[in-house]
């Protein structure tokens, strides 16, 4: 499923924790005791994260009514709107087509980007394909790790390094990906590129047989499958359709049973009895992709920068038990959003997938012009609303559960009035009238009058995820960071005390610091920040000439830029700090990523082998690099050198899973150079 991994890509793990006073000590206290003091107390967040992943599906992350919302104003908002007629201007980029791979993620990110870059620049695509962000370039990027400078190395991994590029491109490219992970490329000056540079196309000559697999396993006296039994047949191998099929036919010659996709599930989560105590077998195989892999030289673009990535709240939302709860403030964020001419990004549970899955259409409904039923081969109007499937409505024990996605759209347009009873509703659970323009990437042929595009439900009960995008010229700007780690699981720890972060960077050049870029884990969160220019012999990120302060309001979680009122001149080789105090709801916040490093992707398949005998131990770890000196955190009136920090925590990871997890360095962007950036307003 190409959207599989979309249900995870926000969580953050939250601990309120109240920091120590130690007053009586002061700066008389080892700088070793505060370290393990504050290491020990993010040790309990490992600890969070530990049992997050140590049980990880991603159909298992729910977004609850709990979790904090932003504060939106009340303004007065049209009832309808469409962005291919915004202002007299069609600022949708044309329907592409992401064709049978797991590219959703990146097509749906790059049209939300795409719509706001052409709407703040006054741009027309009835004028002409005005730009064409690279999905490709996206998508790679997101799974190829860093290779050169003091970041090295950082990013996701293959755990198999025999890999070659084109089985890379099956596991990064086919098998759906993290949209999340779009802030740790673009806010680094890795796109987005001009798809011109970085076609959507497998390279020359790689896009020729089939890939297959083909494996057996033993079910248990239950039906369950024990995978210690699992024997690979056929694994990523290219191989013909006759050879796949001949060896189908030697499995059903020696009486195995070839189990069906829903008898794979069974067989996974709750034992397939008609079948228990045998040998069965599973078996698919599809075209080979071929080659995606793109040239490290075309990693880093200078020509357009990303300055926000606002992470709107879910509309879907759940309480304790799970139940369905319609969030209508994100709805009315994500209307603002649009009136603002930016496309949205956003997940839902899709019929199918990709294009060219199976088909099993349950929720999408086809009507003609005047809202009669028609066929899908000549709807005028697609009209798709999610709905819990198993909820028995006239059953009190029966719970309305919110559904996960598994596929990303962008939301382009919507309509107050779209009349409810154009969905299909068997359990009576939809909310009202209403519903959202969506743009898909299945091609046209597909869609409202085949278009590429349908109508989503206010009330779909899989809706998760909205995220804006805003990318400009960068005006000769370029970027400053050190965290590239993919941010899969945001690791926040939240103190009732004072805790800053900080990174300090040393200019390569006469340039001129010009603003700063921050991600945030809540909304309505507050940042003070200051700007040092260092001294010579600095051993902390104060230590110099205060250069820059002031703060902001940040209405939405994600990633954003701020304008310095000073900017500071830089010659070669001097030193500077950007400071960060972030508070939200839950108090003052450390802020960075960490997952599963390849001893935790070997600790965590142990753990899985109980429980998921279907965990492919191929597939991808992280790895991330802090180094001396980058990063700091003000804990307890010291400033704490971050790589002493996360020593510490290796350490104390040890016992706990194998030293699995890897961190990274503080979100903390310098964007440098002569000019400003312009905010969109």
């Amino acid at each position: 499923m190409d959207a599989k991994k979309t249900g995870a890509i926000t969580v953050a793990i939250v601990l309120l924790v109240m920091a120590c006073s130690y007053l009586e000590y002061g700066q008389e206290r080892p700088y070793d005791d505060v370290v393990n003091e504050l290491a020990t107390k993010l040790h309990t967040v490992d600890e969070s994260l530990d049992e997050i992943l140590s049980i990880y599906e991603a159909d298992s992350i729910i977004i609850t009514a709990s979790d904090p919302q932003p504060d939106i104003p009340s303004v007065i908002l049209p009832t309808k709107l469409d962005l291919r007629d915004y202002k007299g201007r069609n600022i949708v980029s044309p329907i592409k087509d992401q064709g049978n791979l797991g590219t959703c993620w990146a097509f749906s990110v790059l049209k939300a980007a795409e719509i706001s870059y052409v709407g703040a620049m006054g741009y027309d695509y009835n004028e002409g394909n005005v730009v064409d962000f690279s999905e490709k370039h996206l998508a790679w990027f997101t799974f190829e790790p860093i290779r050169e400078g003091s970041q090295a190395g950082e990013g996701f991994w293959p755990s198999d390094d025999s890999w070659d590029t084109s089985d890379i491109t099956v596991e990064v490219i086919k098998n759906g990906g993290y949209k999340i992970s779009a802030i740790a490329l673009l806010s680094g000056g890795m796109g987005p590129v001009d798809e011109s540079l970085v076609p959507y196309k497998p390279i020359e000559g790689t896009d020729v047989g089939y890939r297959a697999l083909v494996f057996t396993v033993c079910l248990d006296e239950e039906g369950l499958a024990d995978r210690s039994t699992q024997e690979m047949i056929r694994d990523w191998d290219h191989v013909s359709v006759d050879e796949y099929n001949g060896l189908l036919d030697e499995l059903s010659d020696q009486g195995i049973h070839l189990l069906t996709d829903e008898e794979l599930s069974i067989a996974e989560n709750d034992g397939l009895l008609d079948h228990a105590g045998e040998k069965v077998g599973y078996a698919s195989y599809y075209p080979d992709p071929g080659d995606y892999s793109v040239e490290e030289s075309l990693r880093y673009n200078d020509d357009r920068l990303l300055i926000n990535y606002n992470a709107i709240p879910n509309v879907a939302l759940a309480d304790e038990d799970n139940r369905y709860l319609y969030n209508a403030v994100a709805t009315e964020a994500i209307k603002i959003e649009l009136n603002l001419g930016r496309g949205v990004s956003v997940a839902y549970l899709a019929d199918v997938s990709m294009p060219g899955s199976e088909q099993n259409i349950s929720f999408l409904n086809f009507l003609d012009a005047d809202g009669k039923p028609a066929t899908d081969k000549n709807a005028a109007i697609w009209a798709h609303y999610t709905y819990d499937v198993d909820y028995e409505p006239y059953n009190p024990a029966s719970v309305n559960e919110v559904v996960m996605a598994n596929h990303e759209v962008c939301i382009i347009g919507y309509d107050d009035d779209f009349p409810k009873e154009y969905f299909k509703d068997p359990n009576g659970t939809i909310g009202g009238n209403g519903a959202w323009l969506v743009a898909n990437s299945w091609g046209t042929g597909w869609g409202n009058g085949g278009d590429g595009t349908f109508w989503l439900s206010y009330y779909d009960q899989s809706l998760e995820e909205p995220v804006s995008l805003i990318i400009t010229d960068d005006s000769g700007l370029h970027t400053e960071k050190y965290d590239y780690m993919p941010d899969f699981l945001s690791y926040s720890y939240h103190s009732q005390s004072k805790i800053q972060m900080a990174n300090v960077f040393q200019s390569e050049s006469s340039e001129t610091l010009i603003s700063i870029g921050v991600e945030t884990v809540n909304p309505d969160t507050t940042i003070i920040y200051t700007v040092y220019k260092l001294n010579d012999d600095y051993t902390s990120p104060t230590e110099g000439k205060l250069v820059a302060k002031g703060s902001a309001l940040i209405k939405y979680a994600g990633y954003h830029s701020i304008n310095l009122d000073s900017k500071l001149e830089l010659n070669a080789g001097d030193a500077y700090s950007i400071i960060i105090e972030q508070m939200d709801c839950d108090g003052y916040v450390l802020y960075t990523s960490a997952y599963k490093n390849e001893r935790g992707t070997e600790y965590y398949d142990r753990i899985y082998q109980s429980n998921n005998p279907w965990i492919d131990d191929s597939g991808f770890y992280s790895k991330g690099v802090v180094n001396p000196g980058e990063s700091y955190v003000m804990y307890d009136d010291w400033w704490l050198d971050w790589f002493d920090v996360t020593a510490v925590l290796h350490s104390l990871n040890i016992e706990m899973n194998d030293d699995g997890l890897d961190y990274d360095n503080f979100p903390i962007v310098a964007y440098l150079n002569e000019e400003s950036l312009s905010f969109y307003a």
